[in-house]
């Protein structure tokens, strides 16, 4: 009869105790769920500065695979057009979602925009500066026949803005 060696019985406790560990000190609880509750609709303004919502743009209706993607990932989106007394417009779009995990993950422009049909054709990280500091954000330009959507965004969890990638 062979018997297990001591090395090999303490590595595989060790394993053991490492998995239940994991599990044990697993997060149970989401930044999203400690603070209050958001409303984009309350919380964004319909007027800042020069630039009120103009409601007669209605944001794009993203294909029905898109779309149900983004209501598995987010928890609230908004989109808006703001337009400014020179007839100068932006859209903003937010999304938020309470759970990011490996299966669920930001939804970056650089994927949903070419799979609306349009063809990036910048892409560069850039700095945004305010009154609280550097934000760190992507500038992408996308194109789809004689449309050009300038892009800047930026992610954040929980109250820190995540650094962008290439």
């Amino acid at each position: 009869m062979k018997f297990i060696s001591f090395k090999h019985l303490a590595i595989g406790l060790l394993m053991f105790s490492a998995a239940g560990m994991g599990l044990a000190f697993k997060p149970t609880e989401r930044i999203a769920d400690t603070g209050p509750k958001l409303d984009l609709e309350i919380l964004i303004p319909q007027q800042f500065g020069d630039w009120k919502m103009d409601e007669t743009i209605l944001p794009l209706i993203a294909n029905p695979e898109q779309e149900a993607l983004i209501k598995k990932l987010y928890s609230q989106t908004l989109s808006r057009t703001y337009v400014n007394s020179s007839g100068d417009r932006i859209m903003l779009s937010i999304a938020y979602g309470g759970a990011q995990t490996d299966s669920m993950s930001v939804h970056k422009p650089e994927v949903c925009y070419p799979a609306q049909g349009f063809q990036i054709i910048k892409n560069a990280t850039d700095t945004f500066s305010t009154g609280e500091g550097n934000i760190p954000i992507k500038r992408l330009v996308a194109t789809q026949g004689q449309r050009i959507e300038p892009i800047t965004y930026w992610t954040t969890v929980g109250n820190t803005v995540a650094a962008v990638n290439g």
